[in-house]
């Protein structure tokens, strides 16, 4: 019955779409910051992470980080926000 009612966990890791190879891979969301890059580990090409890419991926992703990193995912869940998940 406490499972019911714990609170959801929130994600540490966010999946992430590469603009070359189309093979999506998980980055840790502490680390999808303005100006951070990675390379992709099915092509190596160096994504950099920036609000303003051209990259409908990485933007989608930071989008997604900033929403969970300011609360935006657990407000919504519990009531209040008509944000979809």
């Amino acid at each position: 019955m406490d499972s019911l009612l714990a609170t959801p966990k929130i994600p540490d890791k966010m999946r992430v779409l590469c603009g070359r190879c189309r093979v999506p891979f998980r980055e840790k969301i502490k680390n999808m910051r303005e100006g951070f890059q990675t390379q992709c580990p099915n092509c190596n090409r160096l994504i950099t992470f920036s609000s303003d890419s051209a990259d409908l991926g990485v933007q989608r992703a930071m989008t997604e980080a900033r929403r969970i990193r300011n609360g935006g995912a657990a407000a919504a869940v519990y009531g209040g926000g008509t944000e979809r998940l």
